[in-house]
């Protein structure tokens, strides 16, 4: 099937791309977000400073709850680039893009050249995609590896080629690193899909899955080391089973009050501007496939079941956190891009046109909603940002006007989401993390402080702290005395007070839960009542 049709111009889609890119980086650019990314990039950046890759520690305290990958390869960034924001996020953001090409491999070798290029496009542009780039934890990093390893896989069943397999099971062997057995089972369930809905029972017996496991086992032996000699047989235990099924059998003790539909609202803001029509989608591909059975590509259900059997596994969890359900998004972005290419080839023009007017009006919410981010912080900039984003909006009305109404859902939705994260990344993330007072006190420190000086918290110990001072920073104790510097809020401030301490250099800094927004604080009128003072505290002997 030709590329260049009236559905898809060339250069638009470089621009786009290009665009989504920019995006990515501006998020790289700005700050770390505590409290997970925060905590990930200081302990990154510790085990570069202590040598040990196999132990993982956060501060002085034994760490046992995620697995080492994101801290070896932030490790090693951060180590050829420098102590930067971007350079703890750089790793994530290729691994995204990975999984981007991977997510149009798959798709184009499922069904064509199109669904490829539409699923990948799809992904590239998802809210939660952006926000992974942005506020980096494990999860792009193992999103990106499964569907990696699933192409691969998929590639090795249609021509048997061993460095497929061998790919395909690298690629497990990284998801597991990155957050445990999740990593092996979501492939699991979308291979075993395929195989028992068109009853090819052959392929659970092949004795190359046998290879596969074991490239893993060899891939996960230097973290068992470390489990085991950090942890005994617990460590082992908790990686292979408290930490994952342990959640759903309730032997974890995480808990929180969810719902078991807690990650189907979370899936309709996360994956915008696509969730009304992957609904449709899914919906359709459902009925395809077990009631007319009239679907012509037969591996529609690898991408159906590994999706819906990976959410309903995570939707029987004790614990749950939105990021949790993004690593289904590849293959949400396959279903949905497949069933739109066949639309088109089924020449459904009437529906295409219903969708087309469902897009737009998600559009005008997201043109809402990111112009309410200009009125919490107005950009410095005010022309320049006008005119992006009025080119923008104008893009998106007049894909939206267009004869072409395959164009018009595709397009109109893209750029809408674009423009949203543009002022997010570009203007919105920038100003609001002043108010993380842990960061900016990180570096505060770095280049003010002299060689020798401590720095202590008292009261609190975000850990962009230490990230961004380049040093560990310690709970604060009676016997500092001078030529330190001290984190502290409010009540730490009037208990040194009472000590009799040197307080004549003391900067003031605001501080807000950035990842806890309310309409109270991005109401410039309300904001001074929302947010807190913390300080930074330098002692001398003057």
């Amino acid at each position: 099937m030709q590329l260049i049709k009236s559905e898809f111009n060339r250069l638009e889609l470089y621009l786009i791309s290009i665009i989504i890119l920019i995006i990515y980086i501006l998020g790289a650019m700005t700050d770390i977000m505590d409290v997970d990314a925060g905590q990930y990039a200081a302990m990154s950046r510790q085990m570069l400073e202590t040598g040990d890759f196999l132990q993982v520690r956060d501060r002085v305290e034994e760490y046992l709850d995620k697995p080492p990958f994101l801290f070896w390869i932030s490790a090693l960034s951060i180590k050829i680039f420098g102590v930067y924001s971007w350079s703890y996020k750089l790793p994530s953001i290729l691994f995204s893009l990975l999984g981007i090409y991977s997510t149009y491999s798959l798709s184009k070798l499922l069904y064509n050249q199109k669904a490829g290029i539409l699923a990948a496009m799809i992904l590239a542009s998802c809210q939660a995609v952006f926000l992974m780039n942005q506020d980096v934890r494990t999860d792009n990093i193992l999103s990106s590896a499964i569907i990696f390893s699933l192409w691969q896989l998929v590639a090795f069943i249609q021509n048997a080629r061993m460095i497929h397999l061998v790919f395909g099971f690298v690629g497990i062997g990284i998801a597991m690193l990155t957050k445990g057995p999740i990593g092996l089972m979501m492939p699991v369930f979308a291979l075993s899909s395929y195989f028992i809905y068109n009853k090819q029972w052959k392929f659970f017996f092949k004795w190359e899955w046998m290879l596969g496991l074991v490239i893993v086992a060899v891939m996960l032996l230097p973290m068992c080391i470390g489990l085991y000699q950090q942890h005994g047989t617990h460590g082992l235990y908790f990686y292979f089973w408290e930490q994952s099924f342990g959640r759903i059998t309730g032997e974890n003790h995480w808990r929180n009050d969810t719902t078991i539909l807690y990650f189907t609202h979370t899936f309709l803001w996360a994956f915008l501007p696509w969730s009304f029509l992957f609904v449709m989608a899914f919906y359709d591909r459902t009925i395809e496939l077990f009631k007319n059975k009239n679907t012509e590509n037969t591996y529609e259900a690898l991408s159906w079941g590994g999706f819906i059997l990976t959410f309903i596994a995570f939707s029987l969890s004790k614990y749950k956190l939105p990021h949790y359900i993004f690593i289904t998004f590849p293959l949400a972005a396959i279903l949905c891009s497949s069933w739109l290419t066949s639309l088109l080839e089924r020449e459904k023009r009437n529906l295409l046109k219903r969708l087309s007017i469902v897009q737009m009006f998600v559009s005008v919410l997201l043109f809402v909603a990111a112009s309410m981010l200009i009125y919490a912080f107005p950009p410095d900039s005010t022309i320049l940002w006008l005119v992006l984003l009025s080119l923008l909006i104008w893009c998106s009305i007049s894909s939206f006007l267009s004869k072409d109404k395959f164009r018009s859902v595709v397009f109109t939705a893209i750029y809408s989401i674009l423009f949203a994260n543009l002022l997010l990344n570009g203007n919105f993330y920038p100003q609001l993390y002043k108010y993380q007072a842990a960061s900016v006190a990180g570096k505060l420190f770095h280049e003010n402080s002299k060689t020798g000086e401590g720095l202590y918290y008292l009261n609190l110990g975000s850990r962009s702290l230490d990230y961004y001072a380049r040093i560990i920073a310690k709970p604060f104790h009676e016997e500092v005395k001078d030529s330190a510097w001290i984190f502290t809020d409010e009540a730490g401030l009037e208990n040194l007070k009472t000590k009799g301490i040197n307080l004549n250099n003391v900067t003031e800094l605001k501080k807000y839960s950035v990842q806890f927004l309310s309409l109270a604080f991005l109401n410039p009128k309300t904001r001074e009542s929302r947010f807190e003072k913390n300080y930074l505290i330098h002692l001398t002997n003057q």
